[in-house]
């Protein structure tokens, strides 16, 4: 049996890897091409039907793709776009929930009242993982992407505690609304208390640490023990590792080194792409299993109530991102002032993008069969079925146009790439600087000899026939040294000359990184560059200090 799933798992990732290289061949995005295949394979006589089972997708797939997704958070964006993403993760969630409650109680006969908020609650949440592959290969404006990252992150731990407590009264058939906001705020709360706790501990433990595969292994659990002891005392599990996430991502330039950060960024990176993909094409495997539930009823009215609630979804969004945007500062100067009216076609694109992911099927998955009296849940069958054919509708409308959309709206167009990439250019100026300024004074305690070369001149202000001859001896010289030393290795001579010079460069050369470094990070924490901007310059330094650390590697 074990044989079988080992098999099984192994197939989809195959076809996860083989529907990925075809999406970088097309303008689709990839969740759009896993979600297709799971529909086809689950089609093909001889696949076994596989079923998602919400317990093992919470536990496992849930708390590292947030993790990942909160420790690369630009946390310096989200601080200036603060207001725009919790209006939408946290107002819009909620807003979301009540408004589908009230269209589904009205449109769909039999719909409680309880069900319907869990219908809501459920269908809240977006995904921005097929917005983000689009954006890679557009210039989609830098604000835009922070207020739809930062919203994908909060709205996941929003909705479902909005959905635990709609279980809660479904169940028990009671609900206070005083008593519902009281625990909205205990749950959440408390799922940030764990989530800085736990990630105080693991700071600590890691400064005390210096052994790669022994970190990397701590990075991988420590989703998990946010998650884990958040979930048993009934506080917010999501809210905890998202919260952990955001702490050690601000510490992590200072907290690791720079090989375990090189490392695990490779790691993280591989684990989420592989449980991304396993998710997507999982959504699409449960056709079978959604289609033959004979409890869902006729498909052609599910289609068309699945229709009602798509276009409430997009209007509800629309109509909260406008009006928030725009009403706001109307009615508020000083906000106005600070902070001037954002362009339509911005908040257009962020409206389009009410993506919802498999996130949503899995919520739905996890509502309990029978409520109080052993009474089967209401539409429990019906909630999946819309659930999950709006998952496949607005991947295939919204993911499918977005290119076109961006496009069109000339959103590729707006120049702040061109911008992030000044702020770069200047940050690396000012590492390089601060590297100089090291170098020199590192020199006038030595003396301040200077080379033989050429005396007081910069390589800079050589002409350009000198500049290129002089760094040929530069490389020359290394080269010689290196073939001095690797003779001395190889003849076993006892002098340790070539060893000990070798040495004295490559300190004096952490020495310099450490001031680039702390120089970017200054940056950072001043909130003169982003924290995207400190990761691509980072990690060029520690590129840089590994090569240094293992010499005949590099």
């Amino acid at each position: 049996m074990v044989a079988r799933e080992v098999e099984i798992l192994m197939g989809l990732l195959v076809a996860v890897a083989a529907l990925v290289t075809l999406s970088r061949r097309t303008w689709i995005p990839y969740p759009v091409w896993l979600v297709l295949g799971g529909l086809a394979l689950a089609f093909i006589p001889g696949v076994p039907a596989i079923a998602m089972r919400p317990e093992i997708v919470f536990l496992v797939f849930l708390p590292p793709l947030l993790f990942r997704e909160s420790i690369n958070a630009p946390l310096s964006d989200f601080k200036t776009n603060a207001r725009s993403i919790f209006s939408l993760a946290v107002g819009l969630v909620l807003a979301t929930t009540v408004v589908v409650a009230w269209v589904a109680h009205r449109l769909i006969p039999g719909m409680t009242w309880p069900a319907a908020f869990v219908l809501g609650a459920v269908l809240a949440p977006t995904d921005e993982v097929a917005v983000t592959e689009v954006a890679e290969r557009l210039s989609v404006p830098r604000r835009a992407m922070a207020v739809l990252e930062g919203e994908s992150l909060i709205n996941d731990a929003i909705s479902l505690v909005a959905y635990r407590m709609a279980i809660t009264a479904a169940v028990t058939n009671a609900f206070s609304l005083g008593r519902g906001a009281l625990q909205f705020l205990a749950v959440s709360l408390g799922g940030v208390a764990i989530g800085l706790g736990v990630g105080w501990l693991v700071a600590l433990l890691r400064r005390r640490l210096h052994d790669p595969p022994v970190e990397n292994t701590i990075s991988l659990l420590t989703p998990f023990a946010a998650y884990v002891p958040a979930d048993a005392i009934g506080v917010s599990g999501v809210l905890s590792v998202v919260t952990i996430g955001l702490y050690l991502g601000r510490l992590s330039p200072r907290l690791i080194s720079s090989r375990v950060r090189l490392q695990v960024q490779v790691m993280w990176e591989m684990i989420a792409f592989l449980l991304n993909g396993l998710l997507f094409i999982l959504t699409g495997l449960q056709i079978r299993l959604i289609l033959h539930a004979k409890q869902m009823g006729p498909l052609g009215p599910v289609l068309g109530y699945t229709a009602v609630l798509i276009l409430t979804l997009i209007a509800i969004r629309f109509v909260w991102l406008f009006v928030t945007a725009y009403l706001t500062r109307a009615l508020i100067p000083g906000l106005r002032r600070r902070d001037p009216y954002p362009p339509w076609q911005q908040l257009f694109l962020v409206s389009w993008t009410g993506i919802r992911g498999g996130l949503s099927l899995v919520a739905a998955l996890a509502i309990p069969f029978t409520i109080a009296g052993g009474v089967p849940f209401p539409n429990r069958s019906l909630i999946i079925g819309i659930s999950f054919f709006v998952i496949l509708a607005t991947l295939l409308l919204q993911g499918l146009t977005l290119p076109w959309l961006i496009r069109l709206l000339r959103l590729d167009q707006d120049g702040s790439h061109e911008r992030e990439e000044d702020e770069e250019t200047r940050a690396r100026l000012v590492a390089a600087r601060a590297a100089l300024n090291r170098l020199e004074a590192l020199r006038a305690r030595h003396g301040g000899r200077r080379s033989k070369r050429a005396p007081g001149v910069a390589l800079d202000d050589l002409p350009p026939d000198q500049m290129k001859a002089a760094m040929l001896d530069d490389l020359r010289d290394r080269y010689v040294e290196r073939l001095h030393r690797y003779t001395a290795r190889v003849k076993g001579d006892d002098d340790d000359f070539h060893e000990d010079r070798d040495e004295s460069y490559r300190k004096l050369r952490r020495d310099l990184l450490h001031a680039e470094r702390d120089a970017v990070l200054k940056l950072r924490d001043e909130g003169r560059i982003s924290d995207d901007t400190l990761r691509r310059i980072q990690r060029d330094l520690d590129l840089d200090e590994l090569r240094l650390t293992e010499p005949e590697q590099a």
